[in-house]
């Protein structure tokens, strides 16, 4: 069995470096408490660890969020499917 953070991890790395960077654009906006600079040299491990400690049980929510955002539908399919 998959672990959520695996599954977040696999959709991320999905990502090419420009969507990664709308991706953290489109995070920090949905929280007062994550600002640029903490964010700006996250890799794709690290944001999961912040989205996972973060976000608790709405990680995966939060993610889907965000990809619909950045116009990654796909990705979105993707996460369902794999609940």
């Amino acid at each position: 069995m998959t672990s959520v953070k695996q599954k977040l991890l696999n959709m991320l790395d999905e990502l090419t470096k420009d969507q990664l960077i709308r991706f953290k654009w489109f995070l920090k906006d949905m929280t007062s408490n994550l600002t640029t600079s903490l964010l700006e040299d996250k890799t794709a491990c690290d944001l999961v660890d912040l989205m996972v400690d973060m976000f608790s049980y709405q990680a995966v929510e939060s993610t889907k969020e965000v990809f619909r955002k950045i116009n990654k539908n796909d990705l979105v399919g993707k996460l369902t499917q794999s609940r």
